[in-house]
């Protein structure tokens, strides 16, 4: 049996758009035409900021121990993109969070910005070399050495 959402199947959800979603009003209408409220939109992406922001945050605590193991390792290499997706996530929840959640998320998730933007620091030109260039060197006693910068 197939189900036809047309214009009766969106004035069977006018309940939800009366005054308990006063602020949010209009609907959401793909498509599709399945009625979306706002309300429920913003919840879902409140709860997903939050989620993925809280997961990398645990991931870069997890990277700060000392094991071995691939599932903490893991979280050394991708700091770049952590750092992106971490910080529109931080910048996320000044909108879509308020009172006690906005502030232990933001103050949570800029202590990790901070200590991420320092891993990736480290490896900027910015950063002062730790080899330093020889001065006049002998042509007779020397040899090239090439050094990279692998943190393990």
């Amino acid at each position: 049996m197939r189900v036809r959402y047309d214009q009766g199947a969106r004035q069977n959800t006018a309940w939800l758009t009366r005054k308990t979603l006063a602020p949010f009003q209009k609907s959401i209408v793909p498509s599709h035409g399945i009625c979306f409220p706002r309300r429920v939109f913003f919840e879902v992406l409140r709860w997903s900021v939050l989620s993925l922001g809280i997961f990398l945050i645990f991931g870069v605590a997890l990277s700060l121990n000392n094991s071995s193991h691939w599932f903490v390792r893991i979280w050394d290499f991708p700091r770049v993109q952590i750092l992106s997706v971490l910080l529109v996530c931080v910048v996320a929840a000044f909108w879509l969070l308020e009172g006690w959640p906005l502030l232990a998320f933001t103050a949570s998730g800029s202590v990790t910005v901070a200590w991420l933007l320092y891993g990736v620091f480290v490896y900027t030109p910015l950063h002062p070399p730790q080899v330093k260039r020889a001065t006049n060197p002998p042509r007779d006693s020397t040899f090239t050495l090439v050094a990279s910068n692998v943190l393990m």
